[in-house]
């Protein structure tokens, strides 16, 4: 008997850190399972895989990369990958950053070198916080990574621009300074991103 042709399977991964995870939304799909929804429209039968960890740094993510993904696809899948990581990098331990910035950048030149033959990417900006010390770091690394990201041709999402000037996130930032709850944030931040030029799936 001979086999029909085995169809090449679609997938749209979500990886990074805590903003992957989607907290705190009512709904309990978040931005991701928004922006699962305009992919699932244009094709029914991707897959969804959300595998974010709380208050990841990006070495930490690294260190994981290539096993997440030879545990779920295989050679022929199309794969669809957006990642957010970097943010926690910034955060001060012992004074200094926990990660520092040309740490990141090696991270990121790494995670791509291994993702760029095997799948369409994207990579997501860090967002704001309100400590100044920290926001400044936030600002630096976001712009190192649209620089990476240009001389790498990949494309870059600003979201560090769509929240900084964001009355309503910025009043939320006052009010829970250590811990945001994005929740009331994540449809715009969905929208940002299935608006954008490098959005897969338009409406």
């Amino acid at each position: 008997m001979i086999k029909p042709p085995v169809r090449t399977r679609e997938h749209l991964l979500f990886i990074g850190d805590s903003l992957i995870l989607n907290p705190y939304d009512p709904t309990t799909i978040g931005w991701t399972g928004r922006l699962n929804m305009m992919a699932t429209k244009k094709n029914p039968d991707i897959q969804y895989h959300n595998l974010g960890i709380l208050n990841e740094t990006s070495e930490q993510l690294h260190s994981r990369l290539e096993m997440e993904w030879n545990l779920r696809f295989f050679e022929d899948d199309h794969c669809f990958v957006v990642i957010h990581t970097g943010m926690y990098d910034t955060y001060a331990r012992a004074g200094k950053a926990a990660v520092p910035l040309t740490q990141t950048i090696e991270n990121l030149t790494a995670m791509f070198e291994f993702l760029k033959p095997k799948a369409k990417c994207l990579l997501l900006g860090p967002t704001p916080v309100l400590d100044p010390e920290t926001n400044q770091r936030i600002k630096r690394l976001n712009t190192n990574m649209q620089e990476f990201c240009k001389k790498k041709h990949i494309h870059f999402v600003n979201l560090f621009l769509l929240l900084q000037n964001d009355v309503a996130f910025k009043r939320k930032l006052a009010q829970f300074p250590k811990q945001v709850d994005f929740a009331p944030f994540y449809e715009k931040i969905a929208s940002h991103i299935g608006d954008d030029s490098g959005w897969w799936f338009k409406k």
